[in-house]
């Protein structure tokens, strides 16, 4: 799936450089495990509220030809597409924006015994917003079933992290509240199984997930066509990949996806 996921995206990139896409579509190359390990952790009745690099939870739930559709049609944009049917519920253009939404929709859910978990997925940069410590506290004085994923990709637009702000020790900011943290790297390998909802672990979850975002030659990769040398026939950023993925499956999965868009 994370392959699929890579390629498609390399296609999608292709349609912004031809114009065929005139919104701003943040691609996120090198996210692609991280979003097949958070949908993989859902179950029946979950929702997941994204940021505005929701591309990858996207292609993980649904076809390349129905959000090549959508980015073209820009009947929510791509930085607010959602698909209800899937349990996308609600994506933000704002920064940290989806954390309090992502309370009350947990909120909502414990309120109804429904029994669902609530995923919400945001940048290293959001938690530079009061909106996180203020909603990973509800989260806790409520004992909400949420689960706050932050990919961490030591950027924020065109700033890293260290020009901007002391580091934040998210790990102990959640022990602190009483949650539990699992952290995990994609940076340098394909991860193993993270912890997940249904491990006897406490609420609020804080997922600290480590990536690179992959797309630019000259600097920080923030949105647009990618601009990297990479083999859309066999497009590995990682010696991981190279060993799980193989040449002639990149090569089905390219033309399978072609023949999807026309």
């Amino acid at each position: 799936m994370a392959l699929r996921i890579r390629i498609a995206q390399i296609l999608i990139s292709e349609e912004l450089r031809k114009g065929g896409i005139r919104a701003p579509v943040h691609l996120a190359l090198g996210h692609e495990w991280v979003a097949v390990d958070v949908v993989g952790a859902m179950g029946p009745g979950d929702k997941i509220l994204l940021s505005h690099r929701n591309v990858a939870y996207h292609l993980v739930k649904r076809s390349l030809a129905s959000v090549l559709h959508e980015y073209r049609s820009g009947r929510f944009g791509s930085m607010n597409m959602i698909d209800p049917d899937s349990g996308i519920v609600y994506t933000s253009s704002i920064l940290a924006n989806q954390f309090p939404v992502a309370c009350g929709v947990a909120l909502s859910d414990n309120a109804a015994g429904s029994g669902a978990t609530t995923f919400v997925v945001a940048g290293d940069g959001a938690i530079e917003e009061g909106a996180f410590y203020e909603s990973l506290m509800f989260a806790a004085k409520h004992e909400l079933p949420i689960v706050f994923v932050v990919e961490d990709n030591g950027w924020s637009m065109s700033s890293p992290v260290c020009s901007r702000r002391l580091d934040v020790d998210i790990d102990e900011l959640c022990f602190q509240i009483g949650g539990e943290v699992c952290v995990q790297d994609y940076r340098s390998r394909c991860p193993s199984r993270p912890v997940f909802v249904g491990d006897g672990l406490r609420f609020p979850h804080v997922w600290h997930m480590k990536v690179n975002t992959y797309g630019s030659k000259g600097h920080h990769y923030h949105h647009g066509p990618i601009d990297i040398d990479i083999d859309p026939e066999y497009p590995v950023l990682c010696g991981a990949e190279r060993k799980l993925w193989s040449r002639e499956d990149s090569r089905r999965i390219l033309n399978e996806l072609r023949g999807e868009i026309g």
